[in-house]
């Protein structure tokens, strides 16, 4: 089993516009869609094209990678990312699924920062 997932996000402001650069976001893992402690959490450096489209391999900042039983029993799990921009912390209000667990696929999301 990968113990890499692909990540491809888009961070915009809260009035829509695209965040370019270099900037760290912190990726969680969740066993809830809302509250609760995460499973996993893990911090990277992503560079954000003039779209603020980023592509990451989560667990790649870790050494021990995702681990393998954070998706043993098969149940859902879900990712919150959560960015730091000039200073201010805005946090990605929904979190997205990430069910199928550590299998390559490449998922989706839209992170507002």
């Amino acid at each position: 089993m990968p113990r890499l997932v692909k990540f491809s996000g888009i961070v915009k402001d809260s009035a829509g516009r695209a965040h370019s650069g270099t900037f760290d976001l912190t990726f969680a893992l969740y066993e809830l869609q809302e509250g609760g402690n995460p499973l996993w959490v893990e911090t990277q450096s992503v560079q954000a094209d003039e779209q603020g489209r980023y592509t990451v391999l989560l667990g790649a900042a870790s050494g021990d990678r995702l681990p393998l039983d954070l998706f043993a029993n098969r149940k859902a799990r879900w990712l919150g990312v959560q960015s730091q921009l000039v200073g201010l912390l805005k946090v990605a209000t929904a979190r997205h699924s990430a069910a199928r667990g550590p299998d390559g696929s490449r998922a989706r999301s839209r992170t507002q920062a």
